[in-house]
């Protein structure tokens, strides 16, 4: 099975390399998976290697940088561009780069330069050639923040011919009981522990980190406001024809990819109602709308939501709800999002409500915009969710620790 899996990583390599003749995060990825080798490996110190799929992994893993920084020379790899772009990763890691394509001459390379003294992969990474050599040298080796679901692909066949190679972590940080109980019902495997989400313990910092957006203020007044995070073109079809009938409030919106496409569709909508973020720092107020074409402000801009829609439910799965949820205010989202712990948690404490269609986000958001009494009810369910969930960072610091 590891060598059809080394064909498949192949092929896909070779499919990328054609795709990246006309689109340009292939050629991203192409480009960027040798940037390894231009990092001069450290000359002292233990090295901790954390490996994160894109952004929302690097903000599960963030907390636990940050803890470890000074003790540690931490290489951070990604394997998608939008996280290696990420300038944030730069501020906290003391290298990033790509994650060398999973052959086993490069992992035994990649390996042979750094020397780590642990390794944690976050959530769902799972490379199979580089855990086999990661295995075989002994490295302390852990996957932290790993949900797991009774359907989840491991545990069925044929994906249970590469599950049980989930057997070679050292460790499994996973955020449920029941993530534990069927790692071992499944796959045999004994050594994970419940330790919760790290990203928690992240949000709950963005929180008490968060930029007064003075402007910002002055624009959604005394008014109620509609934040709309991380939002799609699919989302926008099901948004906009509730945002022109609902004219007694302030909207913000900040999308997942930046760029004029969205910004020109609102625009065409909304007209000498909505302004962009560079207007609003130019001393503009007026309108109803405000378009923030920028990274890095969303987490603070739900500081000012009366209620929030996260994006990509309509597409291939919705972005981070708990960014959200911290401000303590209801949040809604689309279907796609049965793979995130916490959105089934919050939904179950209706702190998020999950929409289907247009008739059903226009019911549900003219029911918490119109009822204070919800939205407080919300607010201490939100509240007690993060009080009991925090701390996950702190647990998988201590085994680190211990290890390396």
């Amino acid at each position: 099975m590891l060598l059809l899996y080394s064909i498949a990583i192949f092929l896909f390599e070779v499919g990328t390399r054609l795709a990246s003749l006309v689109d340009e995060k292939a050629k991203l990825w192409v480009r960027g998976r040798d940037s390894w080798k231009l990092i001069d490996a450290p000359e002292n110190g233990k090295t901790v290697w954390i490996h994160c799929s894109s952004v929302g992994e690097f903000e599960q893993a963030r907390p636990l940088i940050e803890s470890m920084k000074d003790e540690y020379f931490i290489l951070l790899t990604y394997f998608s561009p939008s996280g290696f772009q990420s300038e944030k990763a730069k501020e906290v890691a003391d290298e990033v780069c790509y994650l060398p394509t999973d052959h086993s001459s490069l992992a035994r390379a990649f390996l042979d330069k750094f020397q780590p003294s642990a390794i944690l992969f976050v959530k769902y990474e799972f490379w199979y050639n580089f855990m086999e050599e990661i295995h075989d040298r002994k490295i302390p080796f852990a996957l932290i923040s790993a949900y797991f679901p009774e359907n989840y692909s491991l545990f069925r066949w044929p994906g249970n011919l590469l599950g049980h190679r989930l057997r070679q972590f050292d460790k499994i940080f996973v955020q449920d009981l029941e993530s534990q109980d069927r790692l071992k019902r499944h796959l045999g495997i004994d050594v994970a522990e419940v330790s919760g989400d790290t990203r928690v313990d992240r949000v709950v910092q963005n929180r008490a980190a968060r930029l007064e957006l003075s402007a910002v203020k002055e624009f959604v007044g005394d008014m109620p406001v509609l934040v709309i995070g991380s939002n799609w073109p699919s989302d926008d079809e099901i948004l906009i024809p509730f945002l022109e009938r609902r004219k007694d409030l302030k909207v913000i919106a900040a999308p997942h990819e930046l760029g004029n496409k969205q910004w020109k569709k609102w625009k065409d909508t909304f007209g000498p109602d909505i302004i962009d973020y560079d207007q609003l720092e130019g001393g503009e107020i007026g309108g109803r709308v405000l378009f923030v074409n920028r990274i890095g402000l969303l987490s603070s801009l739900y500081q000012y939501a009366t209620v929030a829609y996260v994006g990509g439910g309509f597409g291939s799965a919705v972005h981070n709800t708990l960014e959200a949820a911290v401000w303590s205010i209801p949040v809604l989202c689309g279907p796609k999002n049965d793979r995130f712990l916490e959105i089934q948690q919050l939904k179950s404490r209706e702190v998020i409500y999950e929409i289907m269609d247009e008739a059903e986000l226009s019911r549900t958001l003219d029911l918490l915009l119109d009822s204070a009494a919800i939205r407080e009810k919300v607010g201490l369910e939100a509240q007690k969710y993060f009080g009991e969930n925090a701390g996950a960072t702190s647990q998988i610091l201590d085994w680190l620790n211990s290890k390396a």
